[in-house]
């Protein structure tokens, strides 16, 4: 009896040691959950990661478009001059009293000058953020305010001119062709520039940009 049972524990035998051999043979193929879990991790943080530096990136042009270009480009307002200007000495000059105020001269306006006459070189917002960036790095306030409103006011001026030179560009032609000068013209000409000069500037601000060397002008000779 106990050789017929023999053959039967065989058989037992052989049949368990196939199914455990099978199970780890589909476990060593199946992937584990820590695996699993390992790979989407980089995954997720790869994407966090990315939406990360996109939203630096959209902060940062952000930044850079509601940062005036006097706080990104320059510091002394001196920086990378365009061609033109290099090598050149600064025309003009920035006056204060003793209490820090600006003393308005013609000599600010040749300051103002010397900058835009970069103008085609360099763009308008590069030039204003150049002026305002010298005038704050060499002037104290409130002197150094007072300068740059008056540049911004200087410009609007310099923009609105044209539309009177225009009004009256006829004038020399018409004169060439007919040898006749309309003074009564030429003198609504001076005067809508000198009403165009008070919507601008205050009164010792023209005369010192516009009169004073007229003025200084007339006294040498």
């Amino acid at each position: 009896m106990s050789n017929n049972r023999r053959p039967a524990y065989a058989t037992i035998a052989i049949i368990a040691v196939v199914i455990i051999a099978t199970a780890a043979v589909i476990l060593w193929f199946k992937p584990s959950n820590d695996v699993n879990s390992t790979s989407t991790k980089p995954s997720v943080s790869d994407n966090e990661s990315s939406e990360s530096v996109i939203t630096e990136l959209a902060a940062g042009q952000v930044v850079k478009a509601t940062m005036t270009p006097s706080q990104s480009q320059f510091v002394t307002g001196l920086e990378n001059l365009p061609r033109s200007l290099k090598g050149t000495q600064i025309d003009g000059e920035i006056i204060i009293d003793e209490n820090k105020q600006l003393v308005v001269t013609e000599g600010l306006r040749r300051l103002f000058d010397y900058f835009l006459s970069a103008l085609g070189e360099e763009e308008e917002a590069v030039i204003f953020a150049r002026v305002e960036s010298y005038i704050r790095h060499h002037t104290p306030e409130p002197a150094a305010s007072q300068a740059v409103t008056i540049f911004n006011q200087y410009v609007a001026y310099l923009k609105a001119l044209p539309e009177i030179e225009k009004r009256y560009g006829n004038l020399q032609l018409q004169a060439t062709k007919s040898g006749e000068l309309d003074l009564n013209a030429v003198a609504q000409q001076k005067q809508d520039i000198a009403n165009l000069r008070q919507q601008y500037f205050d009164k010792p601000t023209i005369t010192a940009f516009f009169l004073a060397q007229r003025m200084t002008t007339i006294t040498i000779v």
